[in-house]
């Protein structure tokens, strides 16, 4: 059967094809809508993840620049206590002060011993760990000593350590070329 208005000639089996195309543009809209959701919301717990290592990151500096600091008191006190130039006697003060604070528990590595004494062939550094208890990163410090200007010592590194992990053994890897 033909149905014909002002010329235009219409198939009766067409019935319905407008509302079929209208659920498949509404199917089409609430894909993208979802696809759209998720992709913020996955931005959003990565900026979150982020906002939270930065602030951990900030928390752990603001520690190490607070040991930095004491050691600054601590070997200005030294400087004060020897009443000497002599650094040897400096350091060794040091150390007795910096070996008592509680703060400083965490010692890796000094190029100086207790009595003062430094490697031959080295300047006198310390390195130091300053650990954040909330969520266990690091921060290492390593100073040199100066004696012959203003400032006590100079800050040589400062930077975060990587945390220790572990590879998973129950995973083989395979050479790709062998046929066996």
């Amino acid at each position: 059967m033909k149905l014909t208005c002002k010329g235009i000639t219409k198939n009766s089996n067409m019935r319905g094809s407008s509302s079929v195309l209208v659920i498949m543009i509404m199917l089409l809209l609430i894909t993208f809508g979802v696809l759209a959701m998720m992709s913020s919301y996955s931005s959003l717990k990565i900026a979150r993840k982020n906002a939270d290592w930065t602030k951990g990151y900030y928390a752990l500096e603001s520690q190490a620049e607070l040991s930095v600091r004491q050691l600054a008191v601590i070997y200005k006190e030294a400087i004060k206590d020897a009443d000497t130039n002599d650094e040897g006697t400096i350091l060794s003060r040091f150390y007795a002060r910096y070996a008592a604070d509680p703060l400083f528990e965490k010692h890796i590595d000094a190029t100086f011993d207790a009595s003062g004494e430094v490697i031959s062939g080295r300047e006198p550094e310390l390195t130091i760990l300053s650990e954040n208890e909330t969520d266990g990163r690091t921060m290492l410090v390593t100073v040199r000593f100066q004696s012959t200007t203003n400032t006590p010592f100079e800050i040589i590194e400062f930077r975060e350590v990587p945390k220790e992990f572990t590879y998973d053994e129950g995973l083989e890897f395979n050479d790709p070329g062998d046929n066996n």
